[in-house]
């Protein structure tokens, strides 16, 4: 009888995470990510998610997944919602999503675009190659803080993407972009380039840019050399158009910032 009456108080005495609401939850992760960032003395804008951070974001999700009909990722909530939207004088740059693919398998697949971009991209493109791309690739490489990936949307312009711009690690390539037809030789590129380079450098606090460019992507080269990057290196590289010569750019943060006269102070909100 004392037996079963100890197990009677410890059962009552359980936790019901289903009972506790999603705001409240949210509400202390951020407060525990805060707290992280105040003891280990690290500025909030770095968007990089660290190891202790990604134990508590598994936490809440757990804790949400106990509730009826919430069965999504708790990391990529708040992730995502990390990655700046920028805007330019003629540009807006937002994290791109699912619904960004239907206008990408519309514009991306042209040779004129793929040929001097990665042999990893198939050819001829896939009709759901854009979905895929975003859904398996891009948008799980996005949640990782891995890879930052951008829509360029024009403010007199259509509704839909125009481009896209993306920043990462990859060793000497931390810098890729492509335009549609209709829109390049408008300097738009540019542009966004100026954006997302102040924020590789002065947002996530990258010492160094490199970038590779097919030899003869000279639209590509033009807008590095704009830049001030330097030419560093001629490697064999084996791209969409088959194995060819690449230059490979570099830039430091020093460089980047004695260029801008200082940190760029670009307009920027977080992402909803």
């Amino acid at each position: 009888m004392a037996s079963r009456n100890r197990r009677s108080r410890l059962g009552s005495s359980q936790v019901d995470l289903a009972g506790i609401s999603p705001g409240v939850i949210l509400l202390v992760m951020i407060a525990l990510i805060n707290y992280i960032f105040l003891i280990e003395g690290r500025p909030r804008d770095r968007f990089t998610i660290s190891p202790v951070e990604r134990v508590v974001f598994s936490f809440g999700s757990v804790v949400l997944a106990a509730h009826k009909g919430y069965s999504r990722p708790f990391l990529p909530d708040l992730v995502l919602p990390m990655i700046p939207i920028f805007e330019t004088k003629r540009l807006t740059l937002r994290p791109v999503t699912l619904e960004d693919a239907p206008a990408t398998q519309r514009l991306f697949p042209q040779w004129e675009i793929v040929r001097f971009l990665g042999h990893n991209i198939p050819w001829p493109y896939p009709e759901d190659g854009a979905l895929q791309f975003y859904r398996d690739v891009a948008l799980p490489a996005m949640e990782r803080g891995e890879q930052w990936l951008w829509a360029i949307r024009l403010k007199e312009g259509p509704s839909h993407l125009v481009g896209c711009i993306a920043l990462n690690g990859v060793r000497d390539n931390n810098r890729g972009f492509w335009v549609g037809l209709p829109w390049q030789g408008q300097g738009i590129m540019q542009e966004a380039c100026e954006a997302v380079t102040d924020f590789w450098f002065n947002g996530l606090g990258r010492d160094k840019l490199r970038v590779a460019k097919a030899v003869g992507n000279i639209a590509s080269r033009r807008i590095t050399e704009k830049e001030g990057s330097r030419l560093v290196a001629i490697e064999d590289r084996v791209l969409r158009m088959g194995p060819t010569k690449a230059e490979i750019w570099e830039m430091t943060k020093e460089e980047w910032n004695a260029r801008r006269h200082g940190p760029a102070d670009l307009p920027l909100r977080m992402s909803a």
